[in-house]
């Protein structure tokens, strides 16, 4: 991740570490990700994690707030409230495998998740799945019912600035930083 990129997530995070109810893990060990990344090395995921998506697991191990939820290398804890634990990356696409279901290509047409699709699922909203397509190196919004691509970032950081600043009722919530528009 860009040296700028890494200002501006943690000055986002910082932003959202002042609602009480984010739940923020402490970061990812090294070798928790080095094990994430094995792992994923032998099954039909994609591998390894994007190196910025691994720079996010180092400042935070996963992340929850207001329906959002971006998974984490291990699952943890994190102190949060009631004892809820933020998902690990692995637990969730072995899920999608066992389920056997399918997602929209670019082409239109329809490929069974982990059957070299590219795909890893590494966080969902109410509405929304967030993958990362290995083919195109993007990170994408999809539709939870049809699966279907509505939104794609270049970077993590510009995905988790943009989609959890809609929650924040902010369409662009870095403009007071600036430079936020370059990224996408």
């Amino acid at each position: 991740m860009e040296q700028y990129e890494m200002e501006h997530l943690e000055k986002f995070i910082a932003r959202l570490r002042q609602d009480g109810d984010a739940i923020f893990p402490p970061p990812a060990a090294e070798k928790d990700i080095a094990e994430c990344n094995d792992f994923l090395k032998r099954t039909a995921l994609p591998h390894p994690l994007s190196p910025d998506f691994i720079a996010f697991l180092a400042v935070s191990n996963g992340f929850a707030w207001n329906g959002i939820e971006i998974f984490g290398a291990d699952p943890v804890s994190g102190g949060a409230p009631h004892g809820y634990k933020v998902q690990d990356i692995i637990g969730m696409n072995l899920d999608f495998l066992r389920m056997g279901i399918d997602f929209a290509c670019g082409d239109g047409s329809r490929i069974p998740f982990g059957a070299g699709c590219g795909l890893l699922y590494f966080g969902r909203a109410d509405e929304d799945l967030y993958m990362y397509n290995e083919q195109t190196e993007k990170y994408e919004v999809r539709d939870r019912t049809d699966r279907e691509v509505y939104d794609e970032y270049d970077r993590f950081a510009a995905f988790f600035i943009k989609e959890v600043g809609r929650r924040l009722g902010e369409e662009e919530p870095l403009d007071d930083i600036g430079q936020y528009d370059a990224w996408d």
